[in-house]
């Protein structure tokens, strides 16, 4: 794998008249053999000498832009830099499974019931608390004042 660019281009050749031209050499000589010109690239390439880049079909552009990013994904820097990422990504993957698996264990050593028993440890969910209001029946609910005494 080489470099994606050969040497340093001037600023003249990268103004808006002439980077199409820069474009074209640099594509040049990334590209061994060069491509025919029967080639959607080589038409493409034969088109960006002789005309404007936006006058390009679509198809031509995109040829280009394709051949552009296969050179830049051959060079070392970005092969490492893609490396990089595809290690770290199988590590987070890794530790997250470890994370699911033990999240399932815990759950299962929980049990179903579990939950409903904690609730009644705090106070709720078990047997309604029964009292008594002044003149009133048992009801199923809490009262805000007791039963007097002598009803």
């Amino acid at each position: 794998p080489g470099t994606l660019l050969v040497g340093k281009a001037s600023a003249l050749a990268l103004s808006a008249a002439g980077w199409p031209e820069a474009l074209r050499g640099t594509m040049l000589a990334m590209l061994h053999p060069t491509p025919p010109p029967t080639s959607i690239l080589g038409s493409a390439l034969a088109h960006l000498g002789t005309g404007e880049y936006h006058l390009l079909s679509f198809t031509h552009k995109l040829a280009l832009l394709r051949a552009l990013v296969d050179a830049a994904a051959s060079t070392e820097a970005l092969s490492a830099l893609t490396s990089a990422h595809a290690e770290r990504r199988a590590e987070l993957i890794t530790e997250h499974r470890k994370h699911l698996t033990a999240h399932a264990k815990l759950a299962e050593t929980a049990g179903p019931g579990r939950g409903a028993a904690k609730k009644r440890a705090r106070g709720g969910g078990g047997a309604k608390a029964k009292t008594r209001t002044k003149g009133t029946k048992a009801t199923g609910t809490a009262s805000a004042a007791p039963a007097a005494e002598g009803d």
